[in-house]
């Protein structure tokens, strides 16, 4: 009995390494297709804003979106008291605005310098419940099997901004 316990064994661990050897093969035969964005096409959003000629600090608070995305640029095309800001998203799902906010530092008897504040954020349009992106997910997944490839799937709203600014203000710019 334990001999046939010992050769049952035995035959079922050859058979997971045979089966394990073969799904390595097939999944060796897979190639990578790169990245997939979900949920709608990505589109640049122009942003324009005026700075006071006095404002010795530019500020830019930028909410909802990851600092890693954020790249400051001079561009000399630009005239001293603007600023532009190209944020590269999901217009599907959200409305990118720059505001100015008003400083509340003030330091009694002492000079100031002055600043300009600007707040980055977005509003955004979630229609969805969800269950149509988890089907859209799944077709996308069984059809690259299909076809032998893996895709890396994405669904950011926000993919990169860019502020740009003339060379006068670019050292005087700080992301908060």
């Amino acid at each position: 009995m334990r001999k046939r316990l010992i050769i049952v064994f035995i035959i079922g661990f050859l058979m997971m390494g045979i089966g394990g050897g073969i799904a390595f093969a097939e999944f060796s035969s897979f190639r990578y297709g790169g990245n997939i964005q979900l949920g709608g096409e990505m589109a640049t959003v122009k942003l324009q804003q005026t700075v006071p000629e006095d404002a010795e600090e530019i500020i830019i608070w930028p909410y909802g979106y990851r600092l890693d995305r954020i790249q400051v640029v001079e561009d000399s095309s630009l005239a001293k008291d603007e600023i532009t800001v190209e944020v590269t998203c999901n217009t599907d799902n959200i409305k990118p605005f720059m505001d100015e906010q008003e400083d509340s530092e003030e330091e009694a008897g002492t000079e100031v310098p002055k600043k300009s504040v600007f707040v980055l954020g977005y509003t955004g349009y979630d229609s969805s419940d969800g269950v149509s992106e988890f089907f859209q997910v799944k077709d996308e997944i069984l059809e690259s099997i299909k076809n032998r490839t893996i895709y890396t799937y994405s669904y950011d709203d926000v993919d990169r901004v860019v502020i740009k600014v003339s060379s006068d203000r670019a050292g005087r710019i700080s992301i908060n």
